[in-house]
């Protein structure tokens, strides 16, 4: 059997270990390589059609392509494909490849395909010729010219390869921001240094969430200059040093109250439509006629959000939300539900999906649980009917309940500030019938019936 071969059942074998709530692979449905899907793109963006994992996973194709490898190899937790064969090589055989291929008794260490040592005589032994005892090395003298060579000879083609210019790497450099998300129109300040060396040809590009772009040129190295986002949205403040990007920051312009976000799948290529354009039959629901034409596709994500500054304190508060997710209204396999409270940058929230266990998903602050790490097999969860979804945070201990039973309590650090969203996201349109929020005396903060 060729190393390939064995290295593949390997992954496979690692995927039924990792997703073992899944049950086997050879049993996964077509909703749980959708899902794993999601998965892969997430830890390794590199999206590996669901069709082609049921391939790989439950028809064994042959010799899968290098990019569908290192992914594969990227959510086990490896830096990539060669990662996982070079650490797989250097651990023991017998303990970590199939037994059909494990080396044989008395060559622990020998890679499975390749040829067998030989076992070599000691000096001296009989039948040894002498000249073959003993062999000669090169000199140390030879070697340390040959690493001198292969230096210059790298430098050389490093220097010629950039046109003798000096190129900055992303960490001689640095972008930020004083906001990243505020009342539109929002003015930032940006601050910026980089190398002199890389001085000309480099400029801040600021752009809108409507796609109008404004580029500005350095004249120094360090400095400061200012930007107003007076579209409502997701725009960007780059650093590019000619056409290459150094440095990107997500800027979000936002109206005060509600705003409905379409996005497809993790593009981050979102579109901002106006409240009117909803559904008025007692819920809250983007019709699917309104989506822009290059969004409907099976990787569409609808955001419904309320966002007013200092709304709630972000430690003490409960939030409650009642959702749906069917196909008819337009919710798409695997008809995720997730709801969302932000604090600037920081969060809690949680995802629900479908038969996807293993991507449930909870975060509050700096504490996070997902369905691959933790045995969520006992929520049951339906998305075409509704349901409640509740988090209450008292004195930084988070409460996530369904329908009123508590599926998962926790305690942070960090404090989070003060809420500034409220994000209730579907995969697909989805509908929302209310949303309550409360401060810690269960005063009502903030209340929408749809």
């Amino acid at each position: 059997m060729q190393p390939e071969e064995t290295y593949i059942k390997v992954i496979i074998r690692e995927f039924n270990k990792k997703l073992s709530s899944w049950g086997h692979s050879d049993t996964w449905t077509n909703n749980q390589f959708k899902v794993l899907e999601d998965l892969i793109y997430d830890k390794s963006h590199i999206r590996i059609h669901a069709n082609t994992l049921k391939r790989f996973f439950q028809e064994h194709t042959p010799n899968p392509q290098l990019s569908t490898r290192n992914a594969l190899c990227i959510f086990l937790g490896y830096a990539g494909y060669n990662d996982f064969v070079m650490r797989k090589t250097e651990q023991a055989p017998q303990a970590d490849l199939p037994a059909s291929s494990a080396a044989p008794s008395g060559h622990a260490g020998e890679v499975p395909g390749a040829e067998p040592r030989r076992e070599v005589p000691a000096a001296g032994s009989k039948g040894v010729p002498s000249e073959a005892r003993t062999p000669k090395r090169p000199s140390k003298w030879l070697w340390v010219a040959l690493v001198a060579l292969l230096a210059v000879v790298v430098a050389a083609f490093a220097w010629f390869g950039r046109g003798g210019a000096a190129e900055a790497a992303p960490d001689d450099v640095s972008l930020s921001v004083s906001v990243d998300k505020g009342v539109s129109p929002l003015t930032v300040t940006m601050e910026y240094d980089v190398p002199e060396s890389i001085l000309p040809g480099t400029t801040i590009e600021v752009m809108e969430a409507n796609g109008d772009v404004v580029v500005s040129p350095l004249a120094t190295s360090k400095g400061k200059k200012y930007a107003t986002f007076v579209y409502p949205g997701l725009g960007y403040v780059r650093l590019k040093q000619g056409d290459k990007v150094l440095k990107e920051l997500p800027i979000e312009s936002r109206r005060r109250g509600w705003q409905v976000f379409v996005s497809e799948g993790y593009s981050r290529s979102v579109k901002n439509l106006p409240i009117d354009t909803m559904r008025a039959e007692g819920y809250l629901s983007l019709p699917v006629e309104s989506v822009p034409q290059e969004s409907r596709t099976d990787k569409l994500f609808v955001s419904y959000s309320y966002y007013s500054p200092e709304l709630v304190d972000g430690d003490n508060f409960t939030v409650e939300a009642r959702v749906r997710n069917s196909a008819m209204e337009g919710g798409m396999p695997c008809y995720d539900t997730m709801l969302y409270v932000f604090s600037g940058s920081k969060m809690h929230g949680f995802a629900l999906n479908e038969d996807g266990y293993a991507y449930f998903k909870f975060i509050s602050g700096d504490k996070s649980f997902t369905g691959d790490r933790h045995d969520f097999s006992f929520i049951k969860y339906d998305p075409n009917e509704w349901h409640t979804l509740r988090i209450t945070v008292k004195d930084k201990h988070t409460t996530f309940f369904l329908d009123g039973s508590t599926l998962l309590e926790t305690t942070y650090e960090e404090p989070l500030g003060m809420v500034d969203e409220l994000t209730i996201r579907f995969k697909g349109c989805g509908a929302v019938d209310y949303v309550r929020l409360y401060d810690a005396s269960m005063r009502p903060v903030f209340e929408e019936n749809f």
